[in-house]
C-alpha cells in the first residue's frame, strides 16, 4: 500500500500548533466504525445515573460536553479539568451559548478537589484523573455524599478489571457496574488512523513522526493492517461504579 507524504505531512502539520488537550479532542472528530460486543455506551450507563442524582461532579471534564447533553437530568453540574486556557474556557463557551445554567466549569486538579465533604450526590470522570489511582477515587469518595454514585471508565482489559473492581471495593464502593470492553476501530483509510495516533501521541507527550520517516510509517502502517488489508486499532476501557457506603 503505498503511502502519499504530502497527505501524512498534512496531517502533521495540523497537529504541530496544537496543546495536549487541544489534540485528544480532535480524535472525535476522526472517521471510524467499531467493531466489537454489543454493550451499552458510556454515554447510556451515565444518563441513568444522572437521573437519579441532583448534585453532579465530572472530574477532568474536557469540554464540557457530557454535563452539557445531560443538563436536564439533574439539578445542579460542576465540572472540573487542568486545562483552563483550552478545555474550560471552551466548556463555558458552548455552555453560554447553549443558555445552559444549571452548569458551572472551573480550573482544579483532582488532588485536593475544591469542594466540602458529601457534596455532591455522584462524581464521575470519562479517562480522567481518578482511573487507577487510590489518591485520586479516595478524594472523589471524600465529596461524595453517603449512598452517591461514582462511575469511572479508563483503558484498560480483561486483565485490569479485577484489579480495578478489588481497588474500588477496598476504598468503599459497592460496585453495581462493572465491565471491560474490547472492540476493534476500523479507519476509513491511513491519514485517518494516523490522524487518530497523532491525538494520542500528542496527548500523552509523544514526539510526532515525520513525513520524512518511510520506515516508520512503513511500519505503523503494516502493524495497523490486517489481513483484510483493513486499517484497525483495538480499543479496550474498563467501566468501574456503585455505590459510596455508609
Amino acid at each position: 500500500m503505498h503511502i502519499d507524504r504530502n497527505r501524512v505531512q498534512a496531517v502533521l502539520d495540523r497537529f504541530k500548533g496544537l496543546d495536549p488537550y487541544q489534540s485528544y479532542y480532535v480524535k472525535d472528530s476522526v472517521p471510524y466504525e467499531s467493531v466489537g460486543p454489543l454493550v451499552p455506551e458510556t454515554s447510556a450507563v451515565l444518563r441513568d445515573a444522572f437521573a437519579r442524582s441532583e448534585r453532579v461532579l465530572d472530574v477532568g471534564c474536557g469540554d464540557g460536553r457530557t454535563l452539557l447533553a445531560n443538563a436536564t437530568l439533574f439539578a445542579h453540574g460542576t465540572g472540573i479539568d487542568e486545562s483552563e486556557d483550552h478545555m474550560i474556557a471552551l466548556a463555558i463557551q458552548k455552555r453560554d451559548a447553549a443558555g445552559i445554567q444549571n452548569v458551572d466549569f472551573q480550573f482544579a486538579k483532582s488532588i485536593p478537589l475544591p469542594f466540602d465533604d458529601h457534596a455532591f450526590d455522584m462524581v464521575f470522570s470519562e479517562r480522567g484523573p481518578l482511573g487507577r489511582s487510590d489518591d485520586t477515587l479516595r478524594e472523589a469518595l471524600r465529596v461524595l455524599q453517603p449512598q452517591g454514585l461514582i462511575f469511572v471508565e479508563t483503558g484498560g482489559d480483561f486483565s485490569t478489571l479485577c484489579v480495578e473492581k478489588a481497588r474500588f471495593e477496598k476504598q468503599g464502593v459497592r460496585i453495581q457496574t462493572l465491565c471491560a470492553r474490547e472492540y476493534t476501530l476500523l479507519f476509513p483509510d491511513f491519514y485517518a488512523y494516523l490522524t487518530y495516533q497523532c491525538a494520542s501521541w500528542r496527548y500523552s507527550g509523544n514526539d510526532l513522526p515525520s513525513a520524512d520517516d518511510e520506515e516508520g510509517l512503513a511500519q505503523l502502517l503494516i502493524k495497523a493492517t490486517d489481513r483484510r488489508r483493513r486499517i484497525i486499532a483495538p480499543y479496550q476501557t474498563i467501566w468501574v461504579g456503585g455505590e459510596k457506603a455508609a
